[in-house]
């Protein structure tokens, strides 16, 4: 039997170690829930400061892409946006989260549906269990 191949799903991270480690804990839950999609683990390196991947020897257990979106504060990037862009910004993302294309809230996190494919990870966001392996 064949079965459809849906999209990988990218669990996002930005920070440091904690973040990371926990953005990882979310990944493998989910592939042990979801055992037919396919995860990948996406570092940011903006923030306050510059952040590094610290997980990199994890490699070999999951795919690990790194964006390199790093904005000094003094860069002219880091402008005020006009309000029309804010309002868009934050509709864009409400209407993401409702959908499920993108995940972002406790709530909803472990409901991956076939068109999910980003869930961001945060600290105030997500829980993972326990024993997610039997």
């Amino acid at each position: 039997m064949r079965y459809l191949k849906f999209p990988a799903v990218r669990i996002h991270s930005w920070g440091g170690l904690g973040s990371q480690l926990l953005a990882l804990g979310v990944l493998l839950d989910l592939r042990h829930r979801h055992n037919r999609r396919d995860f990948q683990l996406v570092l940011h390196s903006s923030g306050v400061t510059r952040r590094i991947s610290e997980v990199n020897l994890l490699v070999e257990l999951v795919q690990i892409a790194f964006i390199d979106d790093y904005v000094s504060p003094n860069s002219d990037k880091t402008k005020e946006q006009p309000n029309f862009k804010k309002l868009f910004r934050f509709s864009l993302k409400s209407f993401l989260n409702t959908t499920k294309c993108v995940i972002s809230k406790d709530s909803s996190t472990f409901r991956v549906f076939s068109w999910t494919t980003s869930i961001r990870c945060h600290y105030g966001f997500v829980a993972i269990q326990r024993n997610p392996f039997p």
